[in-house]
């Protein structure tokens, strides 16, 4: 009985194999570490707290300077939006806008996506015209 070789891979090669190199639950990664996952829950408050909010039909994003050279993305989806799968291709559909749109991105923020679409399912084209209509008026694209 002949057995199988496994090949090991770290999990940072398998992950940016999987995932085209987006980090986490947040966002896209840069190989300068430029736009990084936002996942602290005081990050998050601070935000929504101190931040300035644009919204549109689809998206709201709030963004406020974190004083580094880093900008962190996080996401949420609204809390009524059930099942996890439709929040979670959401999450997906949006992470995949943010890896295109990442070096137009302006470093130095914390930024949070709410996600909340008046229909379901969503187009991935009309989350990126809400996205980058966003990010000009809250002046994040470089």
């Amino acid at each position: 009985m002949a057995t199988r070789s496994r090949l090991l891979v770290s999990g940072a090669d398998r992950f940016d194999y999987r995932m085209g190199g987006l980090a986490g639950r947040g966002c896209a990664l840069t190989s300068q570490g430029a736009v990084v996952s936002l996942k602290a829950t005081k990050s998050f408050l601070e935000v929504s707290k101190r931040g300035k909010w644009k919204s549109t039909r689809w998206l709201s994003i709030g963004i406020f300077p974190n004083g580094t050279n880093q900008t962190r993305v996080g996401l949420r989806t609204r809390r009524g939006l059930k099942p996890a799968v439709v929040r979670n291709r959401l999450k997906r559909q949006t992470r995949a806008i943010l890896s295109r749109q990442e070096r137009d991105i302006r470093r130095g923020f914390d930024i949070v996506i709410v996600i909340h679409p008046p229909t379901l399912p969503t187009k991935s084209s009309e989350l990126e015209r809400d996205f980058i209509s966003l990010c000009k008026q809250c002046g994040i694209f470089q």
